[in-house]
């Protein structure tokens, strides 16, 4: 079971500790899961089911005072602390040899963020456990939704609260009627306050199907029964009949918009986007649409969001003709009628879009802009999808990065987060901050773990008091991989 992150070639899973020489954050201009082999060689799995206190190795919220020669010679003029000499001294916080904003040191050699808590989660089976998408409550408490492998049970959707402080709340597992695969790929809370959860379940008659379900927060009890939808591709190929949902949001009459693809035999994935009222079961798809790019190619749409009058916009990637991939979002009415004419073609992959309270638009991908192979690209719009700037990550390896979530703080700030490649061919995860108003720099990080093996953070969102949650997997020797969250509080 895998959610799809659609780049060309490569597929980077990354996270990494707080450290200044996660190479550029980038410039401002204006303008599946893979699965790694068993490795049990190793009795220190680095992992803890509880939250922990920030990596020791953490930059943010920690402090090295250097010292001074007292025995120089009074005769000698001895300059003072310098800022952006690599040596950390008396005065300052941290000096990563440089005085760029952008990463875990800022211009005036202080921390710019510390590291509140993080956790992480081991599966019975000790093997893929994921988190996909985190999403945070009004009153602080919040909810990540993934895969987690246990034994006996395959890969089955784990959904986990956590309080504000990391303490674990409840746990919510899905196994599928088959026992088989079964995964988590977005959250939202519904008109009435519980949890929705969209993904895949998969099963022995029609392979991997959407799957939404409806959780009350209060009882973690499912509300009716799995609404699962099978799309019309079939055959015997490994993908042939594989269907998944990527996202959900809801619109304003309160019933729920899911998107995702479905497999359309020779068409490969299509698009597929739809309108869904759970008390119209067992015919709960009130309209579906669905978008098979100019190739044929897989086309796979990737998040939702309605707007306040039931505008849906769905961001995706398409096939072009020559198998080349890259992003557009589609425009529909409320009742699903295609706006053809408001469709925004982009010239890179995408992976995630997040709209301000002015109906600007943030969206995060990959775009390989020279030879040095993939960078995160992040690219600020306003409301008529007119770029206002772009900021672009090229990591320490200068090969393949990927953008793979945004989000908005209150305070005039987006985060980009995802996986970079790092000079010994693996990969951290990462996390850059900027300023809304002209795309500066303003703080960043990465998280290797203790394995030095790949590493991700898969998705970002704001608490109420202006922290960012991140979340993903790191990988961990004898455990594969493990899901992973942690909160940065800005200073």
């Amino acid at each position: 079971m895998r959610r799809f992150w659609l780049f060309p070639s490569f597929v980077l899973l990354a996270a990494g500790c707080p450290s200044d020489d996660t190479g550029g954050t980038g410039d401002a201009t204006d303008t599946d899961d893979t699965e790694t082999a068993d490795d049990d060689d190793d009795d220190d799995d680095g992992s803890s089911d509880s939250p922990t206190d920030p990596d020791s190795s953490s930059d943010g919220g920690s402090t090295e005072t250097g010292t001074t020669d007292t025995d120089a010679d009074s005769s000698t003029s001895v300059a003072g602390p310098v800022c952006g000499d690599g040596v950390p001294d008396e005065g300052e916080e941290c000096d990563d040899g440089n005085v760029d904003n952008g990463d875990g040191c800022s211009a005036e050699c202080t921390f710019p963020f510390e590291v509140l808590w993080t956790a992480t989660h081991d599966g019975s089976a000790s093997n893929q456990d994921f988190i996909n998408e985190v999403i945070v409550a009004a009153d602080g408490n919040i909810y990540v939704a993934g895969s987690e492998r246990n034994t006996g049970t395959g890969a089955d959707v784990w959904v986990q609260q956590y309080m504000a402080d990391g303490t674990e709340g409840w746990t919510f597992t899905f196994d599928g009627a088959d026992g088989l695969d079964d995964s988590a790929a977005a959250l939202a809370f519904d008109a009435d306050g519980n949890l929705l959860v969209v993904g895949s379940t998969e099963s022995a008659a029609t392979v991997d199907d959407i799957l939404v379900l409806q959780i009350d927060i209060a009882t973690q009890e499912v509300i009716g029964d799995p609404i699962v939808i099978d799309g019309s591709g079939s055959g015997l190929g490994e993908t042939d009949d594989d269907d998944f949902a990527n996202d959900v949001a809801i619109d304003p009459t309160g019933l729920i918009v899911v998107t995702g693809a479905v497999r359309v035999d020779a068409e490969s994935w299509n698009i597929w986007v739809g309108e869904i009222d759970p008390a119209a079961m067992p015919t709960p798809v009130v309209w579906e649409q669905t978008f098979n790019g100019p190739d044929s190619g897989p086309d796979i749409a990737q998040q939702v969001h309605v707007a306040d009058d039931g505008t849906v916009y769905v961001l995706a990637n398409q096939e072009l003709v020559g198998n080349v991939t890259s992003g557009v979002v589609l425009v529909y009415g409320d009742d699903g009628t295609p706006q053809d004419a408001d469709t925004v073609e982009l010239d890179y992959i995408v992976n995630d879009f997040a709209f301000d309270g002015d109906g600007n638009v943030a969206i995060v991908g990959s775009a390989e802009p020279g030879n040095s192979g993939f960078d995160i690209v992040t690219n600020f719009y306003d409301s008529a999808f007119a770029v206002q700037w772009t900021a672009v990550h090229d990591g320490p390896a200068h090969t393949d990065d990927a953008g793979r979530a945004v989000a908005f703080d209150a305070a005039g700030h987006v985060a980009t987060v995802g996986p970079q490649a790092v000079p010994d061919n693996s990969a951290d995860a990462w996390i850059g901050t900027y300023q809304v108003a002209d795309g500066a720099p303003w703080w960043g990080d990465s998280h290797q773990s203790k394995s030095e093996l790949d590493d991700t953070f898969a998705d970002v969102a704001v608490t109420p008091d202006g922290d960012f949650v991140v979340v993903g997997s790191e990988s961990v020797i004898g455990q594969q991989r493990n899901a992973f969250i942690r909160v940065y509080h800005p200073l």
